[in-house]
């Protein structure tokens, strides 16, 4: 399918709302397809968090009567995939508040997202578990990880991520279980992980780490799993 062109002629209130309601019917991953029909339209329409709403209601409905009793989910449906996809910021967002945010554990198995996790991942507010394995995520882990404050454990093993673990990882206070093994991380091990009171298990095996153990992790009394290793 041939990308539209982009428009020169200025959008009136009046078209820009026709379209606007014409385009919320059409499933998301289609309607992005028009982000280059006018940088107005673009900014207006597809970056706006109305507009996201209103698009992404049209198919979160059902799914949301399907779940709204639920509290986990353990088996990726299309617009999980989605969620890494597409690249608007507000869709992200959306899709966060509306669909994933009451889920307290996400467990999602090859995904097959090949992009980063988006920063609108810290709209999870009652996550507990996240499990994001052999989902082909690339990038660096986004400090908007560390701000899930519920978060007890996470799980990104298996993946392409590269970049420094984040030492705002301390902030996680709750959490019990760090699993990154088979990555690419480089730099050294923060040695805020030391803080981590409950933490029982830390694998950062296989990735690129330089450096030695910092003298901090033997303040974690509740651990019990230790995985180091160096590619």
């Amino acid at each position: 399918m041939t990308p539209p062109q982009e428009s020169k002629e200025p959008l009136t209130p009046l078209s820009f709302q026709i379209i606007s309601e014409i385009l919320s019917w059409i499933p998301p991953e289609k309607v992005q397809r028009f982000r280059q029909l006018s940088k107005p339209f673009n900014t207006l329409m597809l970056e706006s968090i109305d507009f996201a709403t209103k698009n992404m209601s049209r198919v979160l409905q059902t799914q949301n009567q399907q779940h709204q009793q639920q509290s986990f989910t353990t088996t990726p449906r299309f617009y999980d995939q989605a969620f890494f996809q597409i690249t608007s910021e507000s869709y992200q967002t959306v899709y966060c508040q509306q669909y994933l945010k009451p889920f307290k554990r996400i467990q999602w198995l090859n995904l097959a997202a090949n992009r980063q996790i988006p920063n609108a991942i810290d709209n999870l507010e009652n996550i507990e578990t996240l499990c994001l394995s052999h989902c082909q995520l690339t990038g660096e882990i986004p400090t908007a990880l560390t701000k899930l404050q519920t978060l007890k454990y996470l799980d990104l093993r298996w993946n392409r991520l590269q970049g420094r673990i984040p030492t705002e990882f301390a902030n996680l206070l709750l959490l019990k279980e760090l699993w990154l093994l088979q990555n690419q991380l480089d730099g050294e091990i923060p040695k805020e992980l030391g803080t981590l009171k409950h933490l029982s298990v830390l694998a950062l095996s296989h990735n690129k780490l330089s450096g030695g153990i910092p003298k901090e992790l033997g303040a974690l009394e509740s651990l019990v799993i230790l995985v180091f290793g160096w590619e």
